[in-house]
């Protein structure tokens, strides 16, 4: 894999779990402003974050169909390895994702695709 091609990878893979942090904050200082707010008035940042949350699933379904493949395509894993971090992907996709590319991606040397 391409150096900048690995270093792309890294930083939209630490996106979603950065996202999650900042939207659980942008919710609990929507909810201590409710009270100042207008009764049928939508508050101020709830289009932003209602966009960026909409981005960030996009990210989520490229970063998942590029995890599968690059499980697939892994010469240096084993089948039960790769199916256990398969398993991760899908089912704790925001924290396996950074995980598997720290211990294996970043580690990897350069290959034929991406």
């Amino acid at each position: 894999m391409r150096p900048w091609v690995k270093c792309l990878v890294g930083v939209l893979s630490a996106v979603p779990l950065l996202y999650f942090f900042v939207f659980f904050l942008f919710l609990m200082s929507m909810f201590m402003r409710m009270p100042n707010t207008r009764q049928n008035e939508i508050p101020n940042g709830f289009i932003l974050i209602f966009l960026s949350q909409f981005l960030v699933m996009g990210l989520m379904f490229l970063l998942l169909a590029f995890y599968s493949i690059w499980l697939v395509k892994a010469s240096n894993l084993s089948v039960d390895a790769k199916v256990l971090w398969g398993l991760a992907i899908y089912l704790a996709a925001p924290i396996a994702m950074p995980v598997l590319f720290g211990l294996h991606i970043r580690k990897a040397p350069a290959g034929p695709y991406f």
